[in-house]
């Protein structure tokens, strides 16, 4: 009979299995505190929002403090504190205003839309309530055009919708209260001890991460600031253009222009989607508002001036000031942006699309710093290192 070929354990191999034991637990107790912080964040997910937004301001207000710092009282600078509180003023008095004067536009439009009839556009759109019936027999042969926008946007002002509103203010403005001060707290902070995130990072981190965590933070900062100021300039260049364009071209009167060109410029804040819904915004508010308008020419050519300002200020946008932000601030190549604004859309929908740029930003940057001889992370953090 063979004898079987067994190797008894030496004194080797028992330290080697006790290694390959605490790896294993290693390698759990890790993944068993990354589980529980993510637990923990989505539980406290609306926190984390108010941090996230404290971060957003703190980075967009931090160039206009180093500003102010660098102007003098006589011999001395303005203090810190100073120049945190003044920016916070005047950028909360910025969005304050916005609300003061957006609500009283909101209310004369919505007013005009109660009492509008279907006559007054009726006849400018009977052509194209034809060819669409003719072109799309399923529509039926009552369809009209002006009854469908009509309905919707009465719809979304009805007194139903307004009940509603009315009966859910109270617990809004309960929630927005204490959102606005833990935001304004936060960002007091952050804004005035610029080092202040970083060092609660690096003192929950491991402490041989700590340098790469401090580079990282540095580099990010720099970018995400360029980029939230430039998109805050970007939108309001868009109101302006907006607003000049559908007052003096389109003979808008100057309350409606100016609130379509607000709403124009915030709702390009979204990429790709935003201006679309822009220009769609303008073009039903232009219906609406016809009559009331200074142009002389007929309904059709009316809507086409209202859609052409909208447009020629989207190619401005597109060739002119997207270029500056989003070359000069988060360094990335047009497509590397298309692609993952499109990821993120399919992933999180609008939302999605309004973080992905910053936090494709954040990742880049993240990702030179932990595989910085990587392939693909050279070819994507490229533009970066110039």
């Amino acid at each position: 009979m063979k004898a079987t070929n067994t190797r008894p354990l030496t004194t080797n191999t028992i330290p080697t299995l006790e290694n390959n034991n605490r790896k294993i637990w290693k390698y759990l107790g890790r993944t068993a505190a990354v589980a529980a912080v993510c637990l923990i964040c989505w539980y406290f997910r609306s926190i984390l929002v108010y941090i996230a937004i404290a971060v957003v301001l703190s980075l967009v207000g931090r160039p206009i403090v180093h500003f102010l710092r660098s102007l003098k009282v006589g011999k001395v600078h303005i203090p810190v504190w100073v120049a945190t509180l003044l920016t916070l003023c005047l950028i909360f008095g910025f969005v304050f205003g916005l609300v003061m004067l957006l609500s009283p536009l909101a209310g004369r439009i919505a007013s005009q839309v109660n009492t509008m009839s279907l006559e007054s556009i009726a006849y400018p759109l009977a052509n194209i309530n034809t060819w669409i019936r003719n072109t799309f027999p399923k529509v039926g042969p009552d369809f009209r055009i002006e009854v469908m926008v009509l309905e919707q946007i009465q719809g979304l002002i009805s007194v139903g919708n307004v009940s509603l509103v009315v009966t859910s203010v109270s617990s809004f403005l309960a929630d927005m209260a204490v959102g606005v001060f833990s935001v304004a707290f936060m960002s007091y902070f952050f804004i005035a001890d610029e080092g202040l995130f970083t060092r609660t990072v690096v003192s929950v981190a491991p402490q041989s991460y700590a340098g790469k965590i401090k580079s990282t933070s540095s580099r990010t900062t720099r970018l995400l600031s360029r980029y939230f100021t430039g998109l805050i300039i970007e939108s309001l260049c868009i109101m302006i253009l907006n607003g000049v364009g559908l007052s003096l071209i389109a003979g808008m009167q100057t309350s409606i222009a100016v609130m379509v060109a607000v709403l124009t410029g915030i709702f390009n804040i979204v990429p790709y989607i935003g201006p679309l819904a822009g220009e769609l915004l303008a073009v039903m508010m232009g219906m609406v508002t016809h009559s009331t308008c200074t142009f002389t020419g007929s309904f059709g050519f009316f809507l086409l001036v209202v859609l052409a300002v909208c447009l020629i200020t989207q190619l401005i946008d597109n060739y002119v000031f997207q270029p500056v932000i989003y070359s000069n601030s988060v360094k990335a190549h047009p497509l590397e942006i298309f692609i993952v604004l499109l990821m993120a859309g399919k992933l999180w929908g609008v939302a999605g699309m309004i973080i992905a740029i910053p936090g494709y930003t954040v990742l880049r940057v993240i990702l030179s710093e932990l595989f910085p001889d990587a392939r693909l992370v050279k070819l994507l953090t490229m533009k970066m290192q110039k």
